[in-house]
């Protein structure tokens, strides 16, 4: 019987960092640095390269269901509202849309 790992759990230390950017910045870069300096990867979006066949939504998403685990920062802005009547039926920031999905 061949040995099916699509059940296996992810060997992989990513960490989501998931805010409004802007007014963010300095406590995103902090978090950042601490996640690296503990052995842990941060996956953000100002470190993803552009990806040709993904948009907004979908490398978002993406990001937080490949990562390990997942850290909301939550201040005063709603963020970036991608327009899909499909997908984003809500009109939901890329912020809330990551959180739902947890």
């Amino acid at each position: 019987m061949p040995n099916d790992t699509s059940t296996m759990p992810l060997d992989y230390k990513g960490v989501m960092v998931s805010s409004t950017f802007t007014d963010l910045k300095e406590h995103r870069a902090a978090l950042i640095n601490i996640i690296d300096r503990s052995g842990f990867k941060a996956v953000v979006m100002e470190h993803d390269s552009a990806k040709s066949d993904l948009d907004v939504i979908d490398s978002s998403l993406q990001m937080v269901r490949d990562s390990t685990a997942y850290i909301f920062l939550i201040h005063q802005k709603y963020g970036l509202t991608p327009v899909c009547t499909k997908r984003n039926p809500g009109k939901l920031s890329i912020t809330e849309l990551e959180f739902n999905l947890n």
